[in-house]
């Protein structure tokens, strides 16, 4: 869910990146000169303060967009890690059982053996007497 949102961030990021930047394209390119027809070489003060603005903005956005890429990367992380200890507690639940059944069939042979008279030898045994 939070590797899900923090790439539609990153996505919305970059969005706003390139629309940063196409708009610093259309406000920098030279503004055609009607009676002229050359180009004027000299920037409004106006654009200028919107191209830092812009500036200043595409380096947050790059800037978030690192902290975010690294968050994805921690998380993803986090994932490795959790599979393989899921792997394991599942090996170890697996062996546990397998030990559960096999003290189960011990005890039952135990039960049955305790309610079974011994065996007595096919012999029967001899008195000796006493001196």
């Amino acid at each position: 869910m939070r590797l899900k949102k923090l790439f539609e961030e990153r996505e919305s990021l970059w969005d706003q990146v390139r629309l940063l930047r196409s708009q610093l394209v259309q406000r920098t390119e030279p503004v055609q000169n009607p009676e002229g027809g050359g180009l004027e070489n000299r920037m409004d003060p106006h654009l200028l303060d919107l191209q830092r603005d812009a500036n200043r903005q595409i380096s947050e956005l790059k800037f978030k967009l690192v902290k975010s890429e690294q968050e994805v990367t921690a998380l993803e992380q986090n994932v490795v890690r959790l599979e393989a200890q899921v792997s394991r507690y599942k090996s170890a639940f697996e062996n546990a059982e397998k030990i559960e059944d096999e003290l189960k069939v011990e005890r039952r042979r135990l039960q049955r053996e305790s309610k079974t008279p011994p065996q007595s030898e096919s012999t029967p045994q001899s008195k000796t007497p006493s001196v």
